[in-house]
C-alpha cells in the first residue's frame, strides 16, 4: 500500500477536495451518516478527529468497529439516516455520501435530509453525494414520488434543483461550494454538495 493510500484510504474524491481546502479541524465532531464500513472516515481517524458513524445495517456497524478499533464502539451506531440518535446541533460536520438516493419517496428523502440538518451545528458543513437528474433528465423515466428509472438500469430517488432549493430554505442552509455534478457515461448523474448552516 502506498503512503498516499495509507493516509487517504478509499475516501470520496469530492470529500478529499474539502479536506485539501482545510474545511475540517481536529477538534471538531464528524458524523458519517449511512457510513457503511467507513471508507470516508479513514483520513479523519488517521488525523485524530472525534468521529461517529451511523448505518441502518448491523453488519455495516460491525465493520466500522472492526475497521476502527481505536474508536469507542458507542461512536458507531445502528441507526437509519431518517432517525439519528444524536442531539440537535451536535456535529460540526456531517457527511452523507451516496445514501440519500436510496430514499423510498420524496417524504422519506425530506425526512433523511431534515435529520442531517437537525444534527448539524450552526456554522457547520453538510457534505452530500447524491444522484440527480441534472444532465440526464431527458433519459430518466419517472416512476412516481421522486423515483426514476435510470439509464444504468437502476431506479433511485433523484435530487432536483427545485427540491434542493426548497430544502435549503426550510433548513436555513446555504452553498459553501458551487453545485457540482458529474455525468457518468450518460448512465447516471451524481452531485457533490457542500452546504452550511
Amino acid at each position: 500500500m502506498s503512503a498516499l493510500s495509507s493516509l487517504l484510504g478509499q475516501t470520496d474524491i469530492y470529500l478529499l477536495d474539502q479536506i485539501m481546502k482545510g474545511r475540517y479541524a481536529p477538534s471538531e465532531l464528524i458524523l458519517d451518516a449511512g457510513a457503511g464500513a467507513g471508507r470516508n472516515l479513514h483520513w479523519f481517524v488517521q488525523q485524530g478527529f472525534r468521529v461517529f458513524g451511523a448505518d441502518r445495517y448491523p453488519a455495516a456497524v460491525e465493520a466500522l468497529r472492526r475497521n476502527y478499533p481505536g474508536i469507542p464502539d458507542d461512536n458507531f451506531l445502528v441507526a437509519p439516516v431518517e432517525n439519528l440518535p444524536f442531539p440537535d446541533g451536535f456535529f460540526h460536520h456531517v457527511i452523507c455520501s451516496a445514501v440519500l438516493h436510496f430514499a423510498d419517496n420524496e417524504a422519506h428523502f425530506k425526512q433523511m435530509f431534515g435529520e442531517l440538518a437537525r444534527v448539524l451545528r450552526p456554522g457547520g458543513s453538510l457534505f452530500l453525494r447524491v444522484a440527480t437528474d441534472v444532465g440526464l433528465a431527458h433519459k430518466m423515466i419517472p416512476l412516481g414520488h421522486g423515483r426514476f428509472a435510470m439509464p444504468d438500469g437502476t431506479d433511485r430517488f433523484l435530487l432536483t434543483r427545485p427540491t434542493l432549493e426548497a430544502l435549503m430554505r426550510t433548513h436555513k442552509l446555504r452553498y459553501l461550494e458551487p453545485f457540482k455534478t458529474v455525468l457518468v457515461d450518460e448512465l447516471r448523474s451524481m452531485t457533490a454538495l457542500v452546504l452550511g448552516s
